[in-house]
Order: structure tokens, then sequence, then C-alpha cells
């Protein structure tokens, strides 16, 4: 049994609940820098999608320009034709904006072929667009598909009216029966498993398919 709560830790307690989270500094928007080229003096490579050696381009380096330089001023890029500003290519932000104007774009009707295009202002159909209407479907003389019928098969009622004695078994005197063979054929055999001439075909019989 847990003891009461005085009018102090009641208030205490409540006064707790009422108590919110601080709100987060976290900004909830992240705005995305604007695309600029690097400085006039930057060395093009820091800013390319490719590593030096990697890409197929011819660098002009900056003695080319001034062969007195030396060190790291002299071996700094300033033109290349591989060169690739990884500053200036989408996020994928952008890259989610421009695919849905392009699909926003793709499903918007081109001028005149809408549905209202073959209206004038007035909402009179023009003589035009009632001869199109009016058009018939061309006739092809294309001949509709029809598949092929499926293989014929023998009536499966024939061993029930079968009615012909076909003899005993020469090994267990059992009477020979008439079974099927394949399509177009039935062997007449022996049916008892427990004989030597079990399943041994005895003669055959058409099985009614040609």
């Amino acid at each position: 049994m847990t003891k009461a709560l005085t009018n102090q830790e009641k208030k205490e307690k409540k006064d707790a609940r009422k108590q919110q989270k601080a709100a987060s500094k976290t900004s909830k928007h992240v705005t995305q820098p604007k695309h600029e080229d690097p400085p006039k003096d930057a060395n093009l490579c820091d800013f390319c999608a490719y590593e030096f050696g990697q890409c197929e381009g011819k660098p002009k380096f900056a003695s080319d320009a001034d062969p007195e330089l030396k060190g790291a001023a002299a071996d700094r890029v300033t033109a290349c034709e591989g060169f690739l500003n990884v500053e200036q290519m989408p996020n994928a932000d952008e890259q989610r904006k421009a695919a849905a104007e392009a699909g926003a774009a793709a499903e918007e009707p081109p001028p005149g072929k809408g549905p209202d295009a073959a209206h004038d202002g007035d909402g009179k159909v023009p003589p035009e667009a009632e001869t199109e209407e009016e058009e018939e479907p061309k006739h092809t003389d294309e001949l509709p598909y029809v598949p092929a019928p499926g293989p014929k098969l023998p009536d499966p009622k024939r061993f029930a009216q079968d009615e012909t004695d076909y003899g005993a078994c020469p090994s267990c005197n059992r009477p020979l029966k008439r079974t099927a063979y394949n399509r177009y054929v039935d062997a007449v055999r022996c049916t008892n498993s427990h004989c030597p001439q079990y399943r041994a075909i005895i003669k055959t019989l058409s099985s009614g398919v040609k």
C-alpha cells in the first residue's frame, strides 16, 4: 500500500506535468546555397566532380601562363575541357522537381489536341471537326485470329462400353483387359499385379482416334 501524497507533493507533481519540452533550436527548413563558380585564383580540380588523373581533359596549369610561378601556385589548374563543377550539379530535391515538371509537361495535351480543341470560342463545333467525327473506321483485309483446335482425344467411355472377351492370361488364367496405351492405341494385357505377365501387352487395338 503506497503512502498518500501530501498537498505540497501533489502540487509539485502537477507543476512537473505542466512543464513543456523546450522547443528545438534546430531549423526545420534547410536552404540550399546558390551555385557559384569557383574563384578565379582557385584550383579547378578542387571544385571538379572528377579526381585528378581520372578525367580525359587536358588541364592548363598556372605555370603555362606564368613560368616564374613555383610550387602549389604553379600546379594550380586554371582551365580544363573536362571540368565538371560539383557545385552546379543538381541535388536530390532539384532532380525530383525537374522530374515532376517533366511528367506534368508530358501529360498536358499539345495545342489544338485537347478535348475542347474541336470547339471554337462560341461553343460551336467547326465544320472540319464535324467531318473528322463522321469518318468511318477503315476496313482491313486481315482475318481475325482463330486459335487452332486442340488434339482430338479418345472417348473415355470406351472401356465401359466394350464387352469383348479377349481371353485369359496364359500365366494366371485371369481375363485380359483392354487398357489405354497412348492416344491412338489401346493395349490388351493382364491386370493381375501378382502375375509374371502383369502388364505384358498381348495385342493392341485402335483407340478410335486417327
